[in-house]
């Protein structure tokens, strides 16, 4: 299959006129999307800014992790698709038809390996003068082939994202800060909630205990004996996310913020001191605002044999970083190590 599509979409490619005019118009499209990741690119979005300042970029991602963009002034428009099976599959094909009709000069499509026939097609069909996608099995149409690989040694930033910036002719040096803009509403609602319920003039400690698996998440009982430990040994004020669990037996001296709006606990990740969190989405949040932060990872949801460097190809990319592992489960890890952790790093 992938061998007839490479062949029919080359073959068809012929046809087309390759135009050398200037890039106005420019489509980010990634709909399979997470948090990390939307933060991770909010840095390339604002180099291809750069890069194409005369530029409209619009941007196409799935409806939950939009929110995250949506004040972004990179961004002309933001096209949102829903994240279930079935209803994706239907939207990327009318996409397809609207984005046709827009004529776009630059698709970008990161950081997809372009195995996918289903996926080859779209991007050929949506006609963009230029295409900008991975290219490990010889589609001609791909006018910037991009080769990447999860098996090296460093972050996604420099991997994927430079070498696309360098692909389209950007000669850096590259600013690889992520950055979130936030409404001033979602500033308010933060510090409100922290003058109300944190102590004043003591640091916090936020801490998220939740993560995408069960592997990733701690145990309701577990966390109790973190925080318990944390409010003991450390002089912070302890402050839990929770997204899923709520935490009814937490100390009183614990605050819990309890909050699926992505962007009020990023204006709380905003205002904490130090951030101990599983491998989830707040901890790249935590480096778009250059925390001090312990990372508890499982090596069974790294794939450790066979992506050895995940943990740093996908993780932060901040310095101050801790990464603390176990091989089942982050329930695993010892909790003085990650006390430890916190008096090392801690400011």
């Amino acid at each position: 299959m992938q061998a007839l599509v490479r062949k029919m979409l080359n073959f068809l490619y012929r046809f087309r006129k390759k135009e050398d005019s200037d890039i106005r118009r420019i489509l980010f499209l990634f709909p399979s999307s997470a948090v990390g990741d939307t933060v991770i690119e909010t840095f390339f979005i604002r180099e291809v800014k750069k890069r194409y300042p005369q530029a409209v970029l619009n941007i196409a991602i799935l409806a939950p992790y939009a929110v995250l963009l949506e004040h972004n002034p990179d961004i002309r428009h933001i096209y949102k698709m829903p994240v279930d099976t079935g209803p994706k599959l239907v939207w990327l094909m009318l996409w397809a038809f609207v984005f046709r009709r827009k004529h776009y000069d630059l698709l970008l499509d990161l950081p997809h390996n372009g195995y996918a026939p289903f996926r080859q097609i779209l991007l050929y069909f949506i006609g963009a003068r230029q295409t900008l996608s991975c290219n490990t099995q010889g589609y001609d149409f791909i006018t910037y082939p991009l080769m990447w690989t999860e098996n090296v040694p460093r972050h996604i930033t420099e991997e994927v994202y430079i070498k696309a910036l360098k692909l389209l002719g950007g000669g850096g040096p590259f600013d690889v800060q992520y950055y979130l803009y936030l409404p001033a509403d979602s500033w308010a609602q933060a510090q409100r909630f922290v003058q109300s319920y944190c102590q004043a003039g003591k640091k916090i400690l936020l801490f998220n205990p939740e993560g995408s698996k069960k592997t990733r998440t701690l145990t309701p009982a577990r966390v109790k004996e973190m925080v318990e430990l944390f409010l003991k040994t450390t002089p912070f004020q302890v402050l839990v996310l929770s997204h899923k669990q709520i935490y009814s037996d937490l100390p009183k001296a614990a605050v819990l913020f309890h909050s699926s709006d992505l962007l009020q606990t990023a204006a709380i990740v905003s205002l904490a001191d130090y951030v101990v969190t599983v491998d989830t989405g707040i901890l790249h949040i935590a480096d778009a605002f250059n925390k001090p932060m312990t990372v508890l990872f499982a090596e069974n949801n790294i794939i450790q044999t066979q992506r050895p460097y995940v943990e740093y190809f996908w993780g932060s990319k901040n310095p101050c970083t801790c990464r603390l592992k176990a091989k089942q489960s982050v329930n695993e890890i010892e909790m003085s190590a990650v006390v430890s952790s916190i008096s090392k790093n801690r400011i």
